[in-house]
């Protein structure tokens, strides 16, 4: 139970989502659209986790923020837990093909040069990040007496995009990212309390699949590291532009 409630909030922290960005997570670019909102469920550690987010920057490059809240349901306990967290990260360019870094606004549509049509892979970008998380639940009875569970998360990692351009209007994102987060669990059954905290790492990998510039479709893995017991999760995420640039 231990390792299920610990990982099942690593999710929420570092989503594979590791789950923030844009471009560096195969998500819609904020070049395109001013904010994106986001749908995601997975599964690992007999933990199903149900995730909204919403997520707003400036430019392409540049900060970023978002907002999250997520139902998080424990097989075998009857009461689902509530999340809400939050992060901040900066969406960097790293060098594209030809050696030279991508300036702001590298996502936006350019014409391109006859020289230029036989290159289908775009500038890299990488984005670091931390977030925060707090956890209530899942609280239940045993023997007549209430268990009550909490949570705090505080992480911190980078995550890697590189946009490959299948056609005009669908790209293929890979990503892969890695992150820490500390985690600390307390408990109360009946007159007694306690709590336990652990440092972990997290490897994310997933594949944006990115539509108009507008909608994406990322599946994505995440590999937890230094948490004994512990197994990958594994699910998909939709995001949505709103509104235009």
């Amino acid at each position: 139970m231990r390792g299920s409630i610990v990982v099942g909030l690593l999710l929420v922290s570092l989503s594979p989502v590791v789950a923030q960005g844009q471009t560096c997570l195969g998500l819609p670019s904020f070049a395109r659209v001013p904010a994106h909102l986001s749908a995601s469920v997975s599964s690992g550690d007999d933990i199903t986790h149900l995730g909204g987010r919403l997520s707003w920057g400036s430019s392409a490059l540049g900060p970023f923020a978002s907002v999250e809240a997520a139902l998080v349901d424990v097989d075998g306990i009857d009461e689902t837990a509530f999340s809400v967290g939050g992060a901040v990260g900066l969406q960097i360019a790293a060098k594209g093909p030809n050696g030279n870094g991508a300036g702001k606004g590298a996502n936006r549509a350019r014409p391109r040069s006859a020289n230029q049509q036989s290159s289908s892979v775009r500038p890299m970008q990488w984005c670091p990040m931390m977030s925060v998380d707090y956890q209530s639940g899942p609280n239940f009875d045993i023997l007549g007496e209430s268990f009550d569970m909490s949570a705090l998360t505080v992480g911190a990692g980078a995550s890697l995009g590189l946009p490959i351009e299948a056609s005009p209007n669908l790209q293929l994102i890979p990503t892969g990212g890695f992150g820490l987060a500390y985690t600390k669990v307390s408990a109360d059954f009946g007159p007694m309390g306690g709590s336990e905290s652990d440092i972990y790492g997290v490897l994310s990998l997933g594949v944006g699949i990115l539509m108009n510039e507008t909608i994406s479709v990322k599946p994505f893995l995440g590999i937890p590291i230094g948490l004994d017991g512990a197994d990958s999760r594994v699910g998909i995420m939709a995001s949505f532009g709103l509104g235009q640039r």
